[in-house]
């Protein structure tokens, strides 16, 4: 959980950075790709893994304030 709390910063910038290059068109008018929609395909799966990550991390951040006062109330030997 502290890896996801400590990671998912970086998590989601990387997939602002993965939609942030949208295609420009052809000068011929014909798209570059068979699928004419790929950009969009792109940043919409993007914008639903920023919020898969965002979800996670509310999720770690959630469980570490249950867990880890109870984890601080065990002494050295019950660790």
């Amino acid at each position: 959980m502290k890896f996801i709390i400590t990671n998912s910063g970086e998590e989601i910038a990387g997939a602002y950075e993965g939609m942030a290059g949208v295609n420009s068109p052809r000068w011929d008018g014909m798209p570059k790709a068979h699928n004419p929609t790929a950009g969009e395909d792109r940043m919409l799966k993007a914008i639903e893994e920023i919020d898969l990550l965002k979800e996670r991390y509310r999720q770690a951040c959630e469980y570490m304030a249950w867990f880890q006062p109870a984890w601080d109330a065990l002494s050295e030997d019950d660790r």
